[in-house]
């Protein structure tokens, strides 16, 4: 969850700026070399934020629109093959509303911060479009999938994610060093408490 993430394969995806502007880049390793060899791809340009790499050598990632309206995805992309990306939109969220004043993305915005396991199921964060005070922390595969309530947290709490292969999320709601850490479930019911205050730890 970050600006560059690593996967099983040790190819790398990252954010970056070329002559062409900022964007998504992907090093693949050629590991049979000695020392490994690397070939760069320019996956995507644009205004994309964080990414995750999954073993499958997808990415998913955030859009985020520099004019107005003021529209986000999050995006997964895919290579049919090497230099070759086309990308599936995962959520959208938008200040944009219809003739009849109602909203017409789930969300109010997508804000940067993802994970992805290597089924496709992305896990990110999206403003509530009701409350513009509370993000919520979703999982999805698809765009036409229904959108979960999912974990709901103060903006601007600090939310680092990891989507495991069961789909279960380890997460760490919170801005304080000693911020619990947890398992939750696909239905956002907690699964397990791996690390809190309560068990000693400060920081």
């Amino acid at each position: 969850d970050g600006d560059l993430s690593i996967n099983d394969q040790g190819n790398v995806a990252f954010t970056a700026s070329d002559q062409q502007g900022a964007g998504v880049f992907l090093a693949r390793q050629d590991a049979a070399n000695d020392p490994p060899t690397w070939t760069l791809e320019a996956v995507a340009h644009g205004n994309l934020q964080p990414v995750a790499l999954n073993s499958l050598n997808k990415i998913a990632t955030v859009f985020q629109s520099t004019t107005a309206p003021r529209i986000s995805e999050v995006r997964r992309y895919t290579a049919s093959q090497p230099g070759a990306w086309t990308f599936a939109a995962v959520a959208k969220g938008g200040d944009v509303r219809d003739q009849y004043g109602r909203y017409i993305y789930p969300f109010l915005n997508i804000l940067p911060g993802v994970s992805m396991n290597n089924d496709g199921y992305v896990t990110f964060i999206g403003q509530d479009i009701y409350n513009a005070s509370v993000a919520r922390l979703v999982q999805k595969l698809n765009n036409g999938d229904p959108t979960p309530n999912g974990l709901s947290v103060p903006i601007g709490t600090v939310l680092e994610s990891t989507t495991l292969g069961d789909r279960r999320i380890l997460v760490r709601p919170g801005n304080q060093a000693d911020s619990a850490i947890t398992v939750w479930n696909p239905d956002y019911s907690i699964s397990e408490i791996i690390a809190a205050a309560g068990q000693g730890f400060s920081t």
